[in-house]
C-alpha cells in the first residue's frame, strides 16, 4: 500500500462525510483512510460506516485528545507513505497521485505543498516558499520556512515511525512540538507548487470574538519549554538562535490576536501574554532583534517594523502596563 491518509475525528458528523468523499474520488488507487475516531459521541461513526468502502479503516479508542489520536494513527498506518487530513477540511482530486509520484521521483521522506483557507464567505490561496531537495544539516533555515501544521506534509512512514518523538498528549501546539524536534532529523525534503488541500475554516474570527482566554493558549508555555528542553538535551543548541525566531513567531502570532481581542479584560490579556512570553524571554532576552525573526517582515513599512520592534522589545521586558496605555490604545496592533 502506497498512502495511509490519517484522520483522527471527534464529533465531526457535520464536514465528514465531505472530507472522506474528497479522498474516495482520487484519481489514485493504492490507499488507506485510517481514521482515528477519538470516543465520538454523535454520528460520526455512522456516517463513515455508511459510506461502505473497503479502503476505510477505522479504530475506535476513547476520548484523549488530538495529540492522542494522531499518536495512534501514526503508529498504525500500514502505508508506505502517510497524508494527514483533517476532519473538516477536504484535498483535491489529483493530491495523491501528485504527492506519491514526487516523493518517488525525488527519493525524499517529505513533500511540502500548498493549500487554500476556505472561509465561509470566500478563500485564500496560500503558498509556501519555494525551496529545491535539501536535508536539516544542509538547510537549517526548513525549520523556519515550513509550517509546523501536519497537513501540509506528505511523510514517509518507516521515517516518522522510527522517531521517538510523539505528540505530547493533553496539549494543544502538538504540531509546533513535533514538527520543531522532528525537523532536525529530516534527511530529505522537497516541495510541490501545487495547491492540494483546503483547509476549512469554521469561524474565522473565533479569537477575535472569545470573551475568555482559551485554555490551550496555555498550552503555549508548555510546549515552548518542552522544545527548548528537546534541543538541549540532543545537542542541538548550535541551532538556538533558529529556534528562537521560530519560537518569536508563534508567540506573537498569539500576542497578536490577545491585543485585538476587545471582549476579553486587561487582567487575562496580560495573564496569558505573560504565559506564552515567559519560556522564550527566558531561553533568549533578545529576541526582538533576531535577525531570522526581524527578517520575516521585511516587506511591511517602515512605520510598522519600528513600532513593532519597540512591541517587541518593551515585550522582551515585561513592560505590558506601557504598552497597553501608550502604544496600542485600540489602535492596529503590530
Amino acid at each position: 500500500m502506497k498512502i495511509s491518509i490519517l484522520i483522527p475525528v471527534y464529533n465531526a458528523q457535520k464536514f465528514i462525510d465531505k472530507t472522506i468523499k474528497s479522498i474516495l474520488i482520487q484519481d489514485f488507487d493504492d490507499f488507506e483512510i485510517l481514521i482515528i475516531n477519538d470516543g465520538s459521541t454523535d454520528n460520526t461513526l455512522e456516517i463513515i460506516n455508511n459510506l461502505n468502502d473497503n479502503r476505510i479503516r477505522i479504530i475506535t479508542k476513547e476520548n484523549g485528545g488530538i495529540s492522542s489520536a494522531r499518536n495512534c494513527a501514526i503508529s498504525n498506518a500500514l502505508g508506505e507513505y502517510i497524508l494527514f487530513v483533517d476532519a473538516d477540511d477536504y484535498i483535491e482530486k489529483d493530491t495523491l497521485k501528485k504527492l506519491y509520484y514526487t516523493a518517488i521521483e525525488n527519493s525524499v521522506d517529505f513533500v511540502v505543498f500548498n493549500y487554500r483557507y476556505v472561509y465561509a464567505d470566500y478563500e485564500k490561496d496560500m503558498y509556501i516558499k519555494k525551496f529545491s531537495i535539501t536535508s536539516f544539516e544542509k538547510s537549517p533555515n526548513i525549520l523556519l520556512d515550513v509550517m509546523p501544521q501536519f497537513w501540509n506534509k506528505l511523510i514517509k512512514t518507516s521515517f516518522i515511525q522510527s522517531l521517538s518523538i510523539k505528540c505530547p498528549e493533553g496539549l494543544v501546539f502538538e504540531d509546533l512540538y513535533f514538527y520543531s524536534c522532528m525537523a532536525t532529523t529530516i534527511n530529505s525534503i522537497c516541495c510541490i507548487d501545487d495547491i492540494l488541500l483546503n483547509y476549512v475554516q469554521q469561524d474565522e474570527s473565533i479569537m477575535a470574538k472569545a470573551k475568555s482566554v482559551k485554555s490551550g493558549i496555555y498550552d503555549f508555555e508548555i510546549i515552548s519549554k518542552l522544545i527548548i528542553e528537546y534541543y538541549k538535551n540532543n545537542n542541538l543548541m548550535q541551532f538556538s538562535e533558529l529556534l528562537t525566531s521560530l519560537l518569536a513567531l508563534n508567540a506573537r502570532e498569539i500576542v497578536d490576536s490577545l491585543f485585538s481581542n476587545d471582549n476579553i479584560s486587561l487582567k487575562s490579556k496580560k495573564e496569558a501574554i505573560n504565559s506564552v512570553l515567559t519560556p522564550l524571554n527566558e531561553f533568549n532576552g533578545s529576541w526582538y532583534s533576531n535577525h531570522d525573526y526581524r527578517l520575516k517582515y521585511s516587506d511591511k513599512s517602515l512605520s510598522f517594523k519600528a513600532k513593532r520592534y519597540i512591541i517587541d522589545y518593551l515585550l522582551s521586558k515585561n513592560k505590558l502596563d506601557f504598552i497597553f496605555k501608550y502604544i496600542l490604545k485600540g489602535n492596529i496592533v503590530c
